[in-house]
């Protein structure tokens, strides 16, 4: 670990949780500076014999005001190796001794929670039950009287214990957050509408419904996008969105739109997107940007297929042949079928040749249409390819709809300089002679 690194140690926290034997101590390496060398919190540990009052081996407690730059330290210490699951119960620990203390650690927990991502939010909430797995808050009565004290308002108090095994507890936890504005009391109350206890769950989807700023939607919408497909949190994702888009949101909600799509964060990219083209502010030309430069799949596929339900008129095979470049197979053969039938194989060259078995099919059925032969059409592109890149694709197709007589093309290209074209080759023989060969059985191959 070398001399620039000081050593935090935990004791006795989160045994219960993660199913381990004994009181081992284990050690989380810290970035020098950030305790004091030669005070009692360079080493800093919990008794679990005494887990509401943390102390040193010497015996020494920190001040308050202390526990939650600890507590600071830790998560920046997780943060720094990826939040690994067997040491999200010593942040938990910390973060329970820390809230405890007086405001400015309490302050601490709530900028801890308020930068976690949304899996450790989730893991948090596992961790959490039963109460006294992870430190304690002490009985429910004692943490009754915490959430009822004098500083009942601050977000760090209530956020802990709206992951309370009480589900009473849970609940006025849960009302207390949604009279709390800002970003951490919505992540909360995002991560209770998938509870167990029915009527905690009411209370958090009727207090997030409200929860429609822009920095509030950008700590619900990756939570709600986590817990999708779950039974008890089935619809809120689709219900949330609905409210974004209500008409009770500011006059600049297509502004909030835009920026949820320009955001870095996946789910509230896709989020954005969403709101963008129900609200009828993304236009064609955004649409066909999205479909073919998101970095995000589903953003791709989303607007390609916004874009094919939109196409009328004469901009129709214009878009659909854009539409030929974006990465989604299911979006490349939709903008097939929307082209009108083809004599002339050319500009079908990329479909005909493309990777996509499905898309390359598509291609044909347009060609059959116009009154051209497929396999015609193959030969003509092989002859004269209008780029070098397609040619493998065009001899999987030939061998997809060719005749016998098509199979010493294939085997001249057994031998080429180029290997993905000798592959192309191999494979494209083997499905032409599957059209022909008898089959084991006695039946005849049918590849095509």
């Amino acid at each position: 670990m070398g001399t620039d690194w000081e050593v935090f140690a935990v004791r006795g926290i989160g045994q219960k949780a993660r199913g381990a034997r004994g009181a081992k101590s284990r050690t989380v390496p810290v970035p020098a500076g950030t305790a004091r060398r030669g005070s009692s919190y360079g080493s800093f540990s919990y008794d679990p014999a005494n887990p509401a009052n943390p102390a040193d081996p010497g015996g020494a407690s920190p001040v308050p005001g202390e526990i939650g730059q600890l507590a600071r330290t830790v998560a920046g210490a997780l943060a720094a190796v990826g939040h690994p699951r067997g040491e999200v119960a010593d942040l938990l620990g910390a973060m329970r001794q820390a809230v405890m203390a007086d405001a400015k650690d309490r302050d601490a927990v709530a900028e801890i929670l308020a930068g976690l991502p949304p899996s450790v939010l989730v893991e948090l909430d596992c961790l959490s039950r039963p109460s006294e797995s992870v430190g304690v808050f002490g009985g429910v009565k004692a943490r009754r009287a915490l959430l009822r004290a004098l500083d009942a308002g601050h977000p760090a108090v209530a956020a802990l214990l709206s992951m309370d095994e009480n589900g009473g507890l849970r609940e006025e936890a849960v009302v207390r957050l949604a009279a709390i504005p800002g970003p951490l009391p919505a992540a909360m109350l995002a991560l209770r509408t998938d509870d167990w206890a029915e009527a905690v769950r009411h209370r958090a989807r009727v207090g997030l419904m409200w929860r429609l700023d822009p920095d509030e939607a950008a700590v619900v919408v990756p939570i709600l996008d986590a817990r999708r497909g779950r039974r008890r949190s089935e619809g809120i994702f689709e219900v949330y969105r609905d409210a974004y888009r209500a008409e009770h949101l500011p006059t600049r909600r297509h502004g909030h739109a835009r920026d949820l799509a320009a955001s870095r964060t996946p789910q509230l990219r896709r989020f954005g997107h969403e709101l963008s083209r129900v609200l009828g502010i993304a236009d064609e030309r955004s649409l066909l940007r999205t479909a073919l430069r998101d970095p995000d799949h589903s953003c791709r596929s989303a607007a390609g297929h916004e874009l094919l339900r939109r196409a009328r008129g004469r901009h129709r095979d214009r878009t659909a042949l854009a539409l030929l470049k974006v990465a989604d197979p299911l979006v490349r053969e939709r903008a097939v079928e929307a082209l009108p039938p083809f004599s002339d194989p050319f500009p079908l060259a990329g479909a005909l040749a493309d990777r996509s078995p499905n898309v390359r099919a598509a291609a044909r059925r347009r060609l059959v249409a116009g009154g051209t032969d497929p396999a015609a059409a193959y030969r003509q592109l092989l002859e004269f390819p209008p780029a070098p890149g397609i040619v493998p694709g065009l001899l999987i197709g030939l061998g997809e709809c060719g005749g016998e007589e098509d199979l010493a093309e294939l085997h001249d290209r057994f031998d080429t300089d180029h290997q993905a074209q000798r592959r192309a080759a191999r494979a494209g023989a083997v499905l032409l002679t599957k059209t022909w060969l008898p089959s084991p059985k006695g039946g005849r191959h049918d590849a095509r």
